[in-house]
């Protein structure tokens, strides 16, 4: 039997949240299940690192050593880097998504600028995933997320 991890039921929180942004039509509904699903996918390192790594002394080196893997490595770990720790601070410490629809103010500043039914279409409006959907980069980090988690837990032996 396969030990599952705090950390893995966060990222299933990330998965229903971005479930629900795939049919959601209200934009105060659509900002709040992204702030859900953005705060999530940067809480699964935390949780990985300050729950899961307590209760299993080898996973919390294994994890240890997979951050310290993504820092050194930071071309091959851009989801992370350009897209969950940095929309994470944009969206939690300043109050402003990367992502249509979006306050007005970031409308000003953005490097790409949409104006149609975000239902359809919620493109990143900045960085390094600009015009990309924003379901669709959200659903990037969930798989690298799950690829993480697995690869840790293997080294870890768990």
């Amino acid at each position: 039997m396969t030990l599952s991890l705090a950390a893995e039921e966060v990222l299933r929180d990330c998965e229903n949240a971005l479930s629900f942004l795939q049919e959601e039509t209200d934009p105060s509904k659509f900002r709040l299940f992204w702030l859900a699903a953005v705060a999530g996918l940067r809480s699964v390192g935390h949780v990985l690192d300050k729950v899961d790594s307590l209760e299993q002394p080898k996973l919390g080196a294994a994890a240890r050593a997979a951050y310290s893997r993504w820092k050194q490595e930071p071309e091959n770990n851009q989801i992370f880097w350009q897209f969950i720790d940095n929309e994470r601070n944009s969206l939690l410490k300043e109050g402003e998504p990367a992502v249509y629809p979006v306050p007005h103010r970031l409308l000003i500043d953005a490097d790409f600028v949409y104006d149609g039914d975000f239902d359809l279409f919620a493109p990143i409006l900045k960085g390094p995933y600009i015009g990309e959907d924003c379901r669709d980069v959200l659903g990037l980090a969930v798989s690298w997320w799950k690829e993480q988690i697995n690869a840790i837990k293997r080294e870890a032996q768990i």
